[in-house]
């Protein structure tokens, strides 16, 4: 009796090994990972807040990997099915199933695998659009997993929220809307802005290249350029300035009426010094290194003829 309820325990035991082992097993569309078809090849796409990072052409594709299914006889009697949209289904196609080659973003092989294939029409007229819903992989439309997915369909393929704001002039205010994530402000061929403005306040980023004419005085001898963003804004989270300047520049910021060498890396793919703040600042621009502190120049003060009459 002792050795037969040992041997009953011991199954027991075992089947909730047995039962995740099965479950683990189950065919289920990756949580993790997604890809963009780019013209005949699947490239993984990152995703940040459950969105694609890269908008999608139209007339392609967003594809998911499925998991634990290496043969065809593991998702015979599956089928794909979205079970909930939020927005956009009007420019997408039926879901279907697929062998077929994985890239990683440097175009390097990851091997075949089993996909959902989330077709994407083209837009007739619209400019861009958002997606939004979750897929399953199952028997019947409840499945057995639900993996949501969002992105943007765009023509040029870039940033699916980016929107663009020429700025010009020594006020320009910009009040967000609230759908925008991220914003590029560009100040004219001098410099471009990128950062998250989710929920940002109102900011004047209104900016002038005239000098300070203290600086200018002080180093009379070299050819400086200026960036002054007039109204310093500060924004809610940490941006990335581009600076279009030559690579053997010299990028200063004024801190306290004083020349500070400002964090500033440049970078060839993006063609010029980049900087990461929160604040838009005064930049001075040398072709050459500058000293920390200029003297104050004497500048020529011509008599007044005053005392020549005494």
């Amino acid at each position: 009796m002792k050795k037969f309820l040992a041997t009953a325990a011991a199954f027991f035991m075992l089947l909730p090994v047995c039962s995740f082992a099965y479950a683990d097993s189950t065919p289920v569309i990756s949580a993790s990972k997604a890809y963009i078809l780019d013209g005949s090849n699947a490239v993984f796409c990152p995703e940040e807040r459950g969105s694609l990072i890269r908008a999608v052409k139209p007339g392609a594709a967003v594809i998911f990997p499925i998991e634990n299914a290496q043969r065809a006889e593991d998702i015979k009697n599956l089928k794909l099915f979205t079970v909930r949209w939020e927005m956009g289904e009007e420019f997408t196609a039926r879901p279907y199933i697929e062998y077929r080659m994985l890239y990683d973003e440097t175009g390097k092989k990851q091997g075949y695998s089993y996909v959902a294939v989330l077709p994407v029409l083209f837009l007739a007229g619209e400019q861009k659009a958002n997606v939004r819903g979750s897929i399953t992989l199952g028997a019947h439309s409840t499945g057995n997993y639900k993996r949501k997915f969002s992105f943007v369909i765009r023509d040029d393929g870039a940033n699916p929220y980016a929107d663009n704001y020429l700025c010009d002039g020594k006020d320009f205010y910009i009040n967000f809307d609230s759908s925008v994530h991220q914003a590029n402000l560009i100040f004219d061929d001098k410099a471009q802005f990128s950062v998250d403005a989710f929920n940002q306040g109102a900011v004047n980023v209104g900016y002038t290249l005239s000098p300070f004419s203290d600086i200018m005085y002080g180093y009379p001898q070299e050819k400086l350029q200026y960036l002054r963003f007039i109204h310093n804004p500060v924004f809610d989270r940490v941006g990335e300035l581009l600076l279009y300047y030559p690579e053997n520049s010299f990028i200063y910021e004024v801190v306290n009426k004083s020349l500070k060498r400002a964090d500033a890396k440049y970078s060839a793919e993006k063609g010029g010094f980049v900087l990461k703040t929160r604040r838009l600042g005064d930049y001075v621009i040398s072709q050459r290194p500058l000293a920390a502190r200029a003297e104050k120049p004497d500048i020529y003060n011509p008599p007044t003829g005053a005392a020549q009459r005494e």
